[in-house]
């Protein structure tokens, strides 16, 4: 079942799952971050930008493939209606 139902317009806008339709979250990487870790708190540095050809991953239903896949610009409007249906049915 999809986690968001809401179409993504931010950091996830046009990706959604191919397999179950939900549209985050995703899980990106590797991506060239740099983690400063204290005992009470992380923070991350670096450019979080991902291409078509970096890796990712539905955590909703374990799909995996690379960004350019996930991407719904790309779908006809079929499926993306067919995936749409699925991501709110469940």
């Amino acid at each position: 079942m999809a986690t968001n139902t809401i179409p993504n317009s931010m950091f996830l806008k046009g990706i959604g799952c191919p397999k179950c339709g939900s549209l985050a979250p995703f899980e990106f990487g590797p991506v060239p971050v740099t983690l400063r870790v204290y005992d009470n708190n992380i923070e991350a540095t670096g450019l979080l930008r991902w291409s078509d050809e970096d890796a990712i991953r539905c955590p909703a239903c374990g799909h995996h493939g690379v960004v350019g896949d996930f991407r719904w610009e790309e779908l006809t409007a079929g499926e993306i209606m067919r995936l749409e249906r699925k991501a709110n049915n469940g």
